[in-house]
């Protein structure tokens, strides 16, 4: 038998440097995309910010649903208002270049699972505070009746 080693340590930082890197490559090149995507839509007042109007038209082009699509997004004309709502970080009523990209990045990838893990805690965390409020809300109602009907 023949016995071949190695140091799992060295092996280890050289395969995850190299995987950072590669991550990082990856990730670089998505944003360009990204980028290029919203620039190509040409429309716009300054073509880098979409109102809700031109978002919903933009999105019916069926280079950036394909786009879309492999990136995991599945995006139609009916809900692009939802993904409008839910990228447009400030409000505006526009989505600028860096919201486009950055709320595009939400959905993508690992960082969606995670999102969605917190969402799901917060969500657990939210109830649990509103029964507590409901049954503190409850007994505050009986003790006013119970002193309303002492008077």
């Amino acid at each position: 038998s023949i016995y071949i080693g190695f140091s799992a340590n060295q092996f280890t930082k050289s395969d995850v440097d190299h995987m950072v890197m590669e991550e990082v490559s990856q990730r670089q090149k998505w944003v360009q995309d990204m980028r290029g995507i919203f620039l190509e839509s040409g429309r716009g007042i300054d073509q880098h910010h979409l109102n809700r109007e031109e978002f919903a038209y933009y999105i019916q082009d069926k280079r950036v649903q394909a786009y879309f699509r492999r990136l995991g997004l599945h995006v139609e004309k009916d809900n692009a208002p939802a993904l409008f709502e839910l990228i447009d970080i400030d409000r505006s009523g526009t989505v600028s270049l860096e919201e486009f990209v950055n709320g595009c990045a939400q959905f993508v990838g690992q960082a969606r699972q995670l999102d969605i893990a917190r969402l799901s805690n917060t969500v657990t965390v939210m109830q649990n505070q509103l029964t507590e409020f409901l049954q503190h809300q409850e007994t505050v109602t009986r003790a006013l009746s119970f002193a309303n009907a002492i008077e």
